[in-house]
């Protein structure tokens, strides 16, 4: 049987930068091992399946070449801007039309911006972030990043390595200098080992250029992927603006996190901020760019 097929850089306007993501936007048909076969035969870092549909609300189901996941921020943004760009989603003039996404544990609001019947931006409603942790030997765990306390921006506000839950949970690190971000080099094998120990998803790493900055620099490396390193991640920024809001780095309720640059692929997360009955929620938003297009016969 065929089924349309696409691939979509996500968190960007142009091919061959942000994060690829697979989308089939009608996989009603499809059963969960012909899913798995399908991400793995793309090999894209997650393939989005929209399996059901009512009205205005999408069951999507994520997977990776390596199994299942629960969420996954990027892949959203591209399902949810195919399904506007070719006509799933009906578009309107000008202005925001609201959708909603249940996956295996989330149900989500989606923005999705019009002007002139064209997609501006897709938002999506990440919903609240918990701090649930810290890394209690820090040491050990810099180590296997290669990295030192010296390389890492701990002080006051920011005494300890959080781990935050925004539907996967990471360990966010600040590091000192933009150089010292771009030339990370792990020990993926005793990183692993450590992750897997503490049930922690992936690795955040950012660099902060200035306090109050609105501009942010990221790199991430999921466990779920074998910690290879993600050109764009939105539950990841999602949960750092979380962080700087929290800590006080920011006084605004915005950032750009820039993100991929070190695999050229550079991503622009936009992330925002609000207060709600004394705690925050976070919405992550950006553009994508169709890069392939076809029928997958299975």
């Amino acid at each position: 049987m065929d089924y349309n097929i696409y691939l979509v850089d996500a968190f960007t306007n142009e091919a061959f930068k942000g994060n690829p993501a697979g989308v089939v936007p009608d996989a009603r048909r499809l059963n969960e091992d012909q899913m798995q076969k399908i991400a793995i035969e793309l090999n894209a870092s997650e393939t989005a399946f929209v399996t059901s549909v009512d009205r205005d609300s999408y069951k999507v189901r994520y997977f990776s070449p390596y199994g299942e996941v629960d969420f996954c921020g990027h892949s959203t943004l591209a399902t949810f801007y195919i399904l506007a760009l070719r006509g799933y989603i009906i578009p309107i003039e000008s202005g925001i039309k609201t959708v909603y996404i249940h996956s295996n544990k989330k149900r989500l609001h989606v923005d999705i911006y019009f002007l002139d019947y064209k997609i501006e931006n897709i938002v999506v409603k990440m919903g609240k972030p918990e701090e649930v942790g810290v890394i209690e030997d820090r040491g050990s765990f810099l180590k296997h990043l290669n990295l030192t306390m010296e390389d890492v921006n701990l002080d006051n506000e920011l005494t300890d390595i959080p781990i935050i839950k925004l539907g996967s949970k990471y360990a966010i690190i600040p590091i000192k200098t933009k150089e010292k971000l771009e030339t990370i080099n792990m020990d993926k094998k005793m990183l692993r080992l450590k992750l897997d120990k503490l049930d922690i998803q992936g690795v955040h790493l950012f660099f902060l250029p200035e306090k109050d900055s609105s501009i942010i620099f990221a790199r991430n490396f999921s466990n779920m992927m074998n910690l290879k390193e993600e050109a764009a991640t939105g539950t990841a920024n999602g949960a750092l603006i979380y962080l700087l809001k929290k800590k006080g780095f920011i006084n605004g309720n915005q950032i750009k996190a820039i993100q991929g640059e070190a695999m050229g692929r550079e991503s622009s997360i936009y992330c925002t901020i609000k207060e709600k009955d004394s705690d925050y929620e976070v919405e992550v938003g950006g553009e994508g760019k169709v890069v392939l297009e076809g029928i997958i016969n299975v």
